[in-house]
C-alpha cells in the first residue's frame, strides 16, 4: 500500500519556503544569541578595565597625599 501524497506545485513551493524560514529563523536566532552573549562579555571587560583604572588613580593619589 503506497503512501504518496500528491501536491500541487505551488503547495510543494510553499512548503519548501516554509521549511527554509524555519530553519533560517532557528539560525538567526542562534546567531543573535552569540550576539548578545559577546556584547554582554565586552562590557563586563570594559567595566573591569574602568574599575582597574580607578584603582591605580586612587592608589597614586593616595601615595601622592603621603
Amino acid at each position: 500500500m503506497s503512501m504518496f501524497v500528491y501536491r500541487s506545485r505551488s503547495e510543494e513551493i510553499n512548503y519548501s519556503r516554509a521549511r527554509l524560514d524555519k530553519e533560517c529563523n532557528v539560525r538567526c536566532r542562534g546567531e543573535e544569541e552569540e550576539e548578545e552573549e559577546e556584547e554582554k562579555e565586552e562590557e563586563e571587560e570594559e567595566k573591569e578595565e574602568e574599575e582597574e583604572e580607578e584603582e591605580e588613580v586612587l592608589g597614586w593619589r593616595d601615595t601622592r597625599a603621603r
